[in-house]
C-alpha cells in the first residue's frame, strides 16, 4: 500500500508574495518570524518584499549563510533559548536557503523548543530534495506553506534559468521512473517534464515573465513529484557535489542521468510513456534523453567540473542497491563520463 500525502499549502501567482505571506502569517497567528535567506539577499528587493508581507506586529530576526553543522546548532540553540523564539521560519531565495530553514526548524525542535512552522518562498532554482539523512520523514520535512511568485525571478540570468530547468527535468524523469505507485506524483512529473522541454527551447531566446512562470511551475511539479523519493542520479550527484563544490549540481546530474537510465531497472510501459513525452519521433528513450541534455551548454565531463577521480568510489557506493543498480555498473556509468568529450 502507498500512503499519499500532500500537506503543503501552495500559492502560485504573479505578484502574490506580499499578500500571501501576510495572510499565512495571520492565519497561523504568528508573533515572531525568523527570516532565512542567502547572503546576497540581505539587502535586496526580494528581502524588501518579504518584509512588506510581514504584519507589523510580528517580530522578525534574520539568518543568512550558516557555514557548518556546529554553527547551525548554535543558531538553533540560541533560537530555542530565546523567550520569543520564532513560531514561523520564512526561508526564501535558493533551494540551499530553504534547506537551511528546514535544518534550523529540525534543530530547534531537537533543542527542546516548540517546532516552528516552515514557509518556503523559492526563487528560480526551486525547492530542495526531500530529506534523505533519516533525520525526519519526507512528510515531516516538507514546508507547511510554499509561495511561488514568478516575479521574484525577473532579472535572473539565463544560466541560472537553464540550470534550474535541467535539474527539474532530471527530478521529473527520476520521479516518474521510480517503481513506487503514486499516480498524482506521476502526473506532476510528466507535466513538469513537458514544461521543462518547452522551456529549454526558449531560454536562449526569451527571458520574460512567461518563461520564469514556466520554469517555476516545472520546479514546483518536480518538487511535489518527489514524494516518491530521490532518484539514483540525484543521489550520485549529491555525493559528487560534496567533493567538487560550487554550483555544479545541474552540470553533474545531466552527465550521469543517461547512463543511470541505461543501467537501472525500468518498467517498459513507463519508459514508453516517458519516451513519447521527451521525443515526438520514434527515438529510443536513452537516446532522446542524451540528445536533450547533450544540447545544454554545460561542461562535458566530470573532470572538467572539478570532480576528483577518487570521489567516484563513494558515489557508486551511494547508489548501489537503488533501482537495481550494482556498485560495478554505477562505477561504469561514472567512468564513462569522467573524461568523455
Amino acid at each position: 500500500m502507498t500512503l499519499i500525502t500532500y500537506p503543503t499549502r501552495v500559492h502560485f501567482a504573479d505578484g502574490v508574495l506580499e499578500e500571501a505571506l501576510h495572510s499565512e502569517l495571520e492565519r497561523v497567528g504568528s508573533g515572531s518570524a525568523l527570516l532565512v535567506s542567502d547572503e546576497t539577499l540581505a539587502e535586496s528587493a526580494f528581502m524588501d518584499r518579504v518584509l512588506s508581507g510581514v504584519p507589523s506586529r510580528v517580530l522578525t530576526d534574520h539568518v543568512t549563510f550558516v557555514a557548518s553543522e556546529d554553527a547551525l546548532r548554535d543558531v538553533a540553540q540560541e533560537t530555542a533559548r530565546n523567550r520569543q523564539s520564532p513560531d514561523v521560519i520564512v526561508a526564501f531565495g535558493s533551494a540551499q536557503a530553504v534547506e537551511l530553514g528546514r535544518k534550523i526548524r529540525f534543530s530547534v525542535d531537537q533543542a527542546g523548543a516548540v517546532r516552528p512552522v516552515l514557509f518556503a518562498l523559492p526563487a528560480v532554482d526551486g525547492l530542495p530534495d526531500p530529506c534523505n539523512r533519516n533525520l525526519e520523514s519526507k512528510q515531516a520535512g516538507l514546508p507547511s506553506v510554499v509561495i511561488c511568485d514568478p516575479t521574484v525571478s525577473i532579472g535572473t540570468g539565463q544560466g541560472a534559468s537553464l540550470r534550474a530547468t535541467v535539474m527539474s527535468l532530471i527530478r521529473c524523469v527520476e520521479a516518474y521512473l521510480s517503481l513506487g505507485y503514486n499516480p498524482p506524483a506521476d502526473g506532476m512529473a510528466l507535466d513538469g517534464l513537458s514544461r521543462c522541454i518547452a522551456s529549454l527551447e526558449k531560454i536562449d531566446k526569451a527571458a520574460g515573465l512567461d518563461l520564469h512562470r514556466e520554469v517555476m511551475a516545472a520546479g514546483l511539479n518536480a518538487f511535489l513529484s518527489q514524494e516518491k523519493g530521490v532518484g539514483p542520479a540525484q543521489t550520485m550527484t549529491s555525493s559528487l557535489l560534496s567533493e567538487a563544490g560550487g554550483d555544479q549540481r545541474a552540470a553533474i546530474a545531466r552527465l550521469v542521468l543517461p547512463g543511470i537510465m541505461r543501467a537501472r531497472a525500468m518498467d517498459d510501459g513507463k519508459a514508453d510513456v516517458l519516451r513519447k513525452v521527451l521525443s515526438g519521433v520514434d527515438e529510443p528513450l536513452i537516446d532522446a534523453t542524451a540528445r536533450i541534455l547533450g544540447g545544454v551548454e554545460l561542461p562535458g565531463n566530470l573532470a572538467a567540473l572539478g570532480v576528483p577521480h577518487a570521489a567516484l568510489d563513494g558515489a557508486a557506493k551511494a547508489v548501489a542497491g537503488n533501482a537495481g543498480l550494482t556498485y560495478h555498473n554505477a562505477r561504469s556509468v561514472l567512468e564513462d563520463v569522467y573524461e568523455s568529450v
